[in-house]
């Protein structure tokens, strides 16, 4: 199992009360079960999930310290690069601090079975990782010896940035079948030019955003572009000045991806790679479906 994460300050788990600093977190203590144990979310946890009743604790780049520290937290739930000033101050409380270093999907899964292990490691929480492990490998073995697809990942537009090979998102997309410009850096995050995009010339477009037909999404909290990035459609980025020359944008294959499914480093990255995969291989997606549906099958049976 891939490790990328930390843990400090042991003593007061199994955690009963926990502090989500990211919404990657959130969505990952719902997937688990473990909605009932948070009494502190950032602003900008996602808003489809049910948080009436959990405390804000600041934004997601900026969290409320002493808020924090006034919740008693068991467990405190941060990412690396962006919180980590927050979390050297917060360690020198008696709340265990479970610090992730993001970088591949199975690494992201493994942060998840410990968040599990964390709480209590209920046989719930951990037959749900194991399966969201299984629909993984599964994509990957229907993968297995396939020519990638030229894939570009839209993240901005001004200016341009596209994650790195350092960048989960990098790797969900080489899971699902794609191949990328060849960005090898330390960032997770690289701006680069519409020149170098044109030349690379790919064949899908996976941009942040929604489709067509649905309403407008929520603008998040402190957001104060006129239109950003996660509020266009594949029409507003095919018509963008000169991306309707780009070969994805000619055969219609510019798609708009979620951040709960593609930006979120949590279990709904799994959805988005099956979704990208069926995308970018839509052959082979009818196989990992037929697959998937016949597992179901010979669990009843089994049950029954």
């Amino acid at each position: 199992m891939i490790k990328e994460y930390q843990i400090y300050n042991e003593t007061r788990l199994p955690a009963k009360r926990i502090v989500s600093l990211a919404p990657s977190f959130t969505q990952t203590l719902f997937f688990l079960g473990l909605e009932d144990r948070i009494v502190g979310c950032t602003e900008n946890c996602p808003q489809n999930h049910d948080l009436k009743n959990v405390l804000t604790v600041g934004r997601f780049a900026s969290p409320d310290l002493a808020g924090i520290r006034e919740l008693n937290p068991d467990l405190i739930l941060g990412l690396d690069r962006v919180h980590s000033e927050a979390l050297t101050v917060l360690k020198q409380s008696k709340a265990g601090i479970f610090v992730q270093r993001i970088q591949t999907v199975f690494g992201i899964i493994g942060a998840i079975e410990a968040i599990n292990k964390l709480a209590g490691n209920s046989r719930e929480g951990a037959a749900r990782v194991r399966k969201l492990r299984k629909r993984l490998q599964r994509v990957c073995s229907r993968l297995k010896g396939v020519k990638p697809v030229r894939v570009y990942r839209m993240l901005s537009t001004e200016p341009l940035v596209t994650p790195s090979a350092a960048c989960y998102q990098y790797d969900a997309i080489r899971l699902a079948g794609g191949e990328q410009m060849q960005l090898d850096f330390a960032d997770p995050y690289t701006p680069v030019s519409q020149a170098d995009v044109f030349a690379f010339d790919p064949e899908f477009i996976v941009s942040c955003g929604q489709g067509e037909n649905q309403p407008a999404k929520p603008r998040c909290q402190g957001c104060k572009k006129e239109k950003p990035i996660c509020m266009r459609t594949p029409a507003d980025i095919i018509n963008a000045d000169g991306w309707n020359g780009t070969t994805a944008a000619r055969n219609g294959q510019v798609y708009t991806i979620g951040c709960e499914s593609l930006c979120y480093p949590g279990p709904g990255l799994i959805d988005g790679i099956e979704m990208m995969a069926g995308l970018f291989h839509p052959d082979l997606q009818a196989g990992i479906a037929a697959e998937e549906d016949a597992q179901e099958e010979q669990t009843v049976q089994i049950k029954i």
